[in-house]
Parts: structure tokens; sequence; C-alpha cells
């Protein structure tokens, strides 16, 4: 099946999901997450900020701050990504995307990060991330010397099979409210 089907069924299903469901997933996830070595091991992890029906990262966020450990957010950069630290959410502003990055800082080169959670809107068990087309992350990510990837997803996202491209950065990680799948 070809991306753009794969990406309109599962966004589909994804933005049926009721606020509540959001919620409620998002929690189990973010428990799933939290509970991980690959998280207790990590100083210093990147999030994103989610859109529309994407597994809500908010409640890791202040977990990470909690713990003391260094949170970083995606700013875009032409067709790229860079990675800058935040101390508060309220300091995101809107890009010109819709999505909720940091307005200044200096960026933090991937080797300095640990750990590199993102979304997608499907994900299979090997770890190929199929995301809305755009290809920001897989830029950013293409560098030799780059932090375990983590995606965060419902279930439902997961698939047997994607489709991949050379272009594309396979996650090593995968949590859902069910399981924790290492690719």
């Amino acid at each position: 099946m070809p991306k753009n089907a794969i990406r309109k069924r599962i966004l589909s299903r994804r933005d049926a999901l009721s606020p509540l469901e959001i919620a409620s997933l998002s929690q189990a996830i973010a428990a799933e997450f939290l509970a991980s070595a690959v998280y207790a091991a990590a100083s210093t992890l990147a999030l994103y900020c989610s859109i529309r029906s994407e597994v809500v990262t908010s409640g890791i966020f202040a977990a990470a701050v909690e713990a003391g450990k260094c949170v970083l957010y995606p700013r875009t950069v032409g067709t790229t990504l860079e990675f800058v630290a935040v101390e508060t959410l309220e300091s995101l502003v809107a890009s010109r995307f819709g999505i909720y990055e940091p307005s200044s800082g200096e960026a933090l080169p991937l080797s300095k990060i640990d750990l590199l959670v993102l979304p997608g809107v499907a994900f299979d068990k090997q770890g190929i991330r199929l995301g809305y087309g755009l290809g920001c992350y897989d830029r950013a990510l293409a560098a030799e010397d780059r932090p375990t990837l983590v995606g965060l997803a419902y279930d439902f996202q997961v698939v047997a099979s994607l489709p991949r491209e050379k272009h594309d950065i396979p996650v090593d990680i995968v949590v859902t409210e069910r399981k924790i799948l290492s690719t």
C-alpha cells in the first residue's frame, strides 16, 4: 500500500479519537515511557509538541524537568530541525506549521542528546516511521552520531510493515499504551 494511503487511513482513525481517549492513552504511553530503562538512563532528551491527535508529551516534559533532565524541543530551520533546551512549555511559540517550538536559544548538537522522542503517523515492527511527508526529522537525523530514537504511538499505529525509502531513518524503540517494542 502506498505511503499516502497508509497515512490517510491511520490519520483518519487517529483523528477519530475523542479528547478523553487521547488524554487517557497518552497518559498510559507516558507511564510506559517513564518506566523504561532508556528514559532512566538519559540525562538529555528531546520531545515534540503534539498537534492534532498525536500522543501528548506534556506529562513527560513535566516528569523529566522534575527529575532534573535537560529537555529540548525541535525548531524548524528551512526543511530540517535543530533542538533547543526549554525550561517551560510557555516559552514555546507557534511556527509556520502551527507547531509550538522554541523561538530563541542555542541548538544542541545531536551528539549531545541521549534520547530523542518523535511523533509519527505510523511505525512498523522494524522501526520504520511514516511521518506527515515533509521529511524534516529524516533530514535532521541523517547524521551518523545520533541519539536513541523513540517513537510514541497508539497501539493501532504500529503496523506489520511500511514502505521504506533510502532516506527514511528508523526509530530504535516504539512505545504504545500496551508495549515497548525494540526494533
